[in-house]
């Protein structure tokens, strides 16, 4: 991104660089030289053009990548945004912290089930990791396709297992005071 003040105007150019070419995706001249301007201009142009299909396009074609985007999704279903959800709210309403301790504790249990699985199947994935329902509407993200299950699984154990072994690392030495000498 590079922005310019010519003649009084602001111009934001917004370009991605391949390994054989830039590609210049905006040139407009912006009404505001604010921050939020340049934001805003970015997020209008990748998602209103051809350069996000594009995109989507090349990182979808590989199969190892569409199901490590597959993952990242499902985790942010039943992870990162229940946890966003349940834990940053604003100041009124704010969460105990013995509460969140309980909280995280349990969710780290449900990844313990999860991950002990020889397979997980996508279909046994219906509720978030703090026992909620989620939507399973979206068939593109809930479906797996061909012979990719194991992979999937695979991956989605991995992943879940490097998120544990941080929960682990952050919370071990509260969790042997508060559970019982329960260091998970």
């Amino acid at each position: 991104m590079d922005a310019t003040t010519q003649e009084g105007c602001h111009v934001n150019e917004i370009h991605t660089t391949t390994k054989d070419q830039c590609l210049v995706v905006a040139l407009d001249e912006l009404l505001g030289g604010m921050a939020k301007d340049y934001t805003n201009h970015v997020v209008k142009c990748v998602h209103n053009s051809d350069f996000k299909t594009s995109l989507i396009e090349d990182y979808t074609e590989d199969p190892t990548i569409k199901l490590q985007l597959r993952v990242l999704a499902i985790t942010g279903n039943i992870l990162s945004g229940p946890w966003f959800k349940r834990f940053y709210r604003s100041q009124d309403k704010q969460v105990h912290h013995m509460d969140a301790f309980t909280a995280i504790k349990a969710c780290y249990s449900c990844m313990e089930v999860i991950v002990s699985k020889d397979r997980i199947l996508q279909e046994d994935i219906t509720h978030d990791l703090f026992g909620d329902p989620i939507d399973l509407s979206d068939k593109i993200l809930w479906t797996m396709e061909g012979n990719y299950v194991d992979q999937f699984s695979n991956m989605l154990k991995a992943f879940l297992t490097a998120i544990m072994t941080v929960v682990q690392r952050q919370y071990k030495n509260l969790w042997s005071i508060l559970f019982n000498g329960d260091d998970r």
